[in-house]
């Protein structure tokens, strides 16, 4: 997964939705950085400076500010897959974003 994210990883517990209860047992299976627009599995992520980064060396984004549950971004764009790629980006304004095949 490392040549994946292009660098060291850390595999840890999945993360828990923001106000969460002790009694919350779901967990998101992946999560979306809104500065990459890119999702990896919930509980990867490089530390820095003893904070959690997005997984992906060229992004600067933190895990508690930047990461929002994948579910969250499937509602508004439901045509995005429910298993996302890893290193595709899913842009939650798709109409600034030329597609191409």
């Amino acid at each position: 997964m490392e040549r994946t994210f292009g660098g060291p990883i850390v595999l840890g517990r999945a993360r828990k939705p923001p106000g969460a209860g002790w009694f919350w047992s779901k967990r998101e299976a992946h999560l979306w950085c809104r500065l990459c627009s890119r999702t990896f599995p919930n509980g990867t992520y490089r530390v820095l400076d003893g904070i959690e980064h997005c997984p992906y060396d060229d992004c600067d984004g933190t895990v508690a500010e930047d990461a929002s549950d994948w579910s969250g971004v499937r509602r508004e764009h439901p045509n995005y897959p429910a298993v996302p790629w890893l290193g595709i980006q899913y842009p939650l304004n798709i109409s600034n974003v030329k597609m191409t095949r």
